[in-house]
């Protein structure tokens, strides 16, 4: 009886990385599509020929809200950068001092195109 190690059902990794390259391009561009397709949304919205939720062909689309940033004054952006940095040196301690304990690794695999 011949036996067969997992080796020899998985794929060679340079398939796969190429399967994973075609998905990365797809993605790539089915979201400038969505956008596009979106900033066409936008302008029905500003024409007034849609509201700002839609309903067809068993899809709602919804124009969302992102609430804009606020803007301190420069004496509290001062203080939370000093909170920030006191806090930042307080953690440091507790890792050096050995009180903070460190949680066991995720592993996870990330794909992206080479930078040339």
């Amino acid at each position: 009886m011949m036996t067969h190690s997992i080796k020899d059902f998985l794929n060679p990794p340079e398939k796969i990385v190429s399967e994973l390259k075609k998905i990365k391009d797809q993605q790539a561009y089915l979201l400038a599509v969505e956008n596009q397709l979106k900033l066409e949304l936008e302008s029905h919205f500003e024409n007034q020929t849609i509201n700002g939720k839609f309903i067809s062909q068993g899809m709602v689309v919804s124009r969302a809200k992102r609430e804009g940033k606020f803007v301190y004054s420069e004496f509290t952006e001062q203080y939370a950068a000093k909170l920030k940095r006191d806090l930042e040196l307080r953690m440091a301690n507790e890792r050096e001092e050995g009180l903070a304990k460190q949680k066991s690794p995720i592993y996870y695999w990330t794909v992206r195109t080479v930078k040339k």
